[in-house]
């Protein structure tokens, strides 16, 4: 059986080959197509996906970045600072405590702004491993579990990647900037929490 795929195999390859051999003028006529759309289009493509990752002002050598441009262009463009007046607003918490209190911790404090203050109505999404018991218990899940994991998950260059814990870094790429506590609600059932019977998230 072994023999007989092998030369199944060999004779659709040399089948192959009689093809190409037969129509090689073909494909002499159209290579320069070919090699003109790999040159003025897919090159030009894969060299700009590359350079999304770098600082680039055209004169100096490129800058390495990661996703800095990408996360500037998602939370900086007016298109999602409209998202501020949406009918509904959907999110999830780091910690929800046994009182009703959300506890949340942002970099840029997007999330949480808009969970505050925006939207007609907020839609909270939250797993059991969300569900803290008091706010000591809150602030110590965000501080050595939400916030270590999202900056592993956002590649930042933090202590807490490699320690698994919140070192109270001053570094660049720190994501513990804003750290909110939702207590009230002044607006009545503005706010929604949905609990779902899994771990979810961080």
């Amino acid at each position: 059986m072994g023999e007989t795929k092998k030369m199944q195999k060999r004779s659709k390859w040399q089948q192959t080959k009689l093809e190409m051999k037969k129509y090689r003028m073909s494909y002499v006529m159209i290579a320069p197509y070919f090699i003109l759309f790999f040159l003025f289009t897919v090159l030009p493509v894969l060299a700009s996906i590359g350079i999304s990752f770098t600082d680039f002002n055209m004169l100096e050598t490129p800058n390495f970045v990661g996703w800095r441009n990408y996360i500037k262009l998602l939370l900086d463009d007016d298109v999602f600072k409209k998202a501020f007046t949406s009918d509904i607003f959907i999110t999830s918490t780091n910690a929800l405590t046994m009182d009703g209190c959300l506890y949340n911790i942002d970099g840029t404090g997007n999330r949480v702004a808009a969970m505050i203050f925006g939207p007609r109505e907020v839609i909270v999404i939250a797993g059991l491993n969300k569900i803290c018991q008091n706010e000591e218990e809150a602030i110590a899940r965000i501080r050595h579990c939400s916030a270590p994991a999202n900056a592993i998950r956002l590649n930042k260059k933090t202590p807490c990647t490699k320690t698994g814990h919140c070192m109270d870094c001053h570094s660049p790429d720190r994501i513990c900037s804003s750290y909110v506590k939702l207590a009230y609600q002044k607006q009545v059932n503005r706010i929604k929490v949905i609990i779902v019977e899994e771990n979810l998230g961080y």
